[in-house]
């Protein structure tokens, strides 16, 4: 069974800063759905975030703002990322119509990059990509630990083509089972300019019951300065 996704309107406003302590062009992660395989270079403390707003067919709404990504390299193949993100919620009641609202924080999540190959522009980049949510949140709050693991493929650039995918795995715990869940991503990436670029990409899971979601989305880029995204 194929379900596509509710969402209707997926807004992405993000400011990427990199807190390094010489010149460099950044990597992000943000703000498509597609992990980079790269990881900041060591020594460096990178903060992404921005706001991410969603609309369903049933008019429910919800926004993320801040939603932050702290990565912090501790070696030239390592980094560790922390996500942390601030919920709103509004939704209607189906029998009285009237309105919900909540908020509060996301459950944080933990996470380590590993990256395999790519140092060279000529290379595949491969990384290994994993992260668990803590119970911490007071935002839809989960008791359970919840974890993903990926990896993420670069192929080499094209001109001013690139293409990125992810694959991974996501297990889904309920109070009688745990559920797998299989997790993919593709975006493909033009460069008009050295600062302005623009991204297409599609992403979904299917769970081993043979259910599918899939979405899609696409944005610009640009890059202010060699540090700043």
């Amino acid at each position: 069974m194929v379900i596509l996704s509710m969402r209707k309107i997926v807004l992405i406003l993000a400011v990427f800063t990199s807190m390094a302590a010489k010149s460099q062009t950044i990597i992000t992660d943000r703000p498509d759905q597609t992990e980079s395989p790269q990881v900041v270079p060591a020594g460096t403390l990178q903060y992404e975030g921005g706001m991410l707003v969603e609309w369903d067919q049933n008019n429910a709404e919800r926004m993320l703002l801040p939603t932050s990504l702290f990565r912090i390299a501790l070696h030239k193949r390592v980094e560790l990322r922390l996500v942390h993100e601030l919920g709103f919620d509004r939704s209607s009641n189906d029998f009285t119509g009237e309105t919900i609202k909540t908020r509060g924080t996301t459950d944080v999540q933990l996470g380590m990059k590993v990256q395999l190959s790519g140092y060279d522009a000529s290379q595949v980049a491969v990384g290994l990509l994993s992260h668990v949510s803590l119970p911490s949140g007071s935002f839809n709050l989960d008791e359970s630990w919840m974890q993903s693991h990926k990896i993420g493929l670069a192929l080499p650039s094209n001109d001013d083509w690139s293409m990125a995918v992810n694959v991974g795995w996501m297990p889904i715990e309920s109070p009688i089972e745990i559920q797998n869940q299989g997790l993919f991503t593709l975006a493909l990436g033009h460069a008009n300019n050295d600062q302005l670029g623009l991204y297409v990409e599609t992403y979904g899971a299917l769970s081993e019951w043979g259910v599918g979601t899939f979405s899609g989305d696409a944005g610009l880029t640009w890059l202010v300065h060699d540090r700043l995204q």
